[in-house]
């Protein structure tokens, strides 16, 4: 089994190159697909268009995967867990929009209840701009209150102290700038 690992990470990395060009192409990968997700939400909530979340759902899993690989050389648990934790969030997700197809105030309700989750995933991420060298306070801390955001609405809907969430429509900026951050290191030149 390790020789089949070792001969497919090699001729993996013989066609991509090495390992800077990987993290290149997943920094790009993310940061679009962040771009076009932010965008696809934005019109989807804006106009209560339950269906097109599920295009939501399928960029939220190549973000999932393109933030495990970008990480992966780096800090390998970590990315795991950020990986994972996205993933597992874009599953619920895509349960959510399926159950509640119809029905925007049930997909409101569990979509914000949701986000909670997704705000564990933006922890995993502080953590790991945190310990990176660029932005490290910026990056981790605005991801840090987004992710706090989230669940501090999360837990408002779920012992209904709210019908509304409040804090977290002004706590994403630290995603948009983690969309920027990616789209900025898949151009940057070694």
């Amino acid at each position: 089994m390790k020789k089949l690992k070792k001969k497919v990470k090699t001729k993996l990395s013989t066609f991509l190159g090495n390992s800077g060009l990987i993290q290149n192409h997943s920094a790009l990968v993310s940061g679009v697909s962040l771009f076009l997700m932010a965008i696809l939400a934005a019109i989807a909530y804006l106009n209560q268009i339950i269906e097109l979340f599920f295009g939501v759902v399928v960029l939220d899993f190549i973000v999932c995967v393109s933030i495990y690989f970008y990480f992966k050389d780096v800090y390998p648990q970590l990315a795991l867990w950020s990986g994972s934790l996205r993933a597992i969030y874009s599953i619920l997700l895509l349960m959510i929009v399926i159950v509640n197809l119809g029905d925007w105030q049930s997909f409101d309700d569990s979509f914000t209840l949701l986000l909670g989750f997704f705000g564990l995933h933006l922890w995993v991420q502080a953590w790991i701009f945190f310990k990176l060298k660029t932005l490290k306070y910026l990056m981790s801390g605005l991801l840090f209150i987004s992710g706090a955001g989230y669940i501090f609405d999360s837990l408002l809907i779920a012992f209904l102290w709210t019908s509304i969430s409040p804090v977290a429509e002004y706590t994403f900026l630290g995603e948009m700038v983690m969309t920027f951050w990616f789209l900025v290191i898949a151009f940057k030149s070694d």
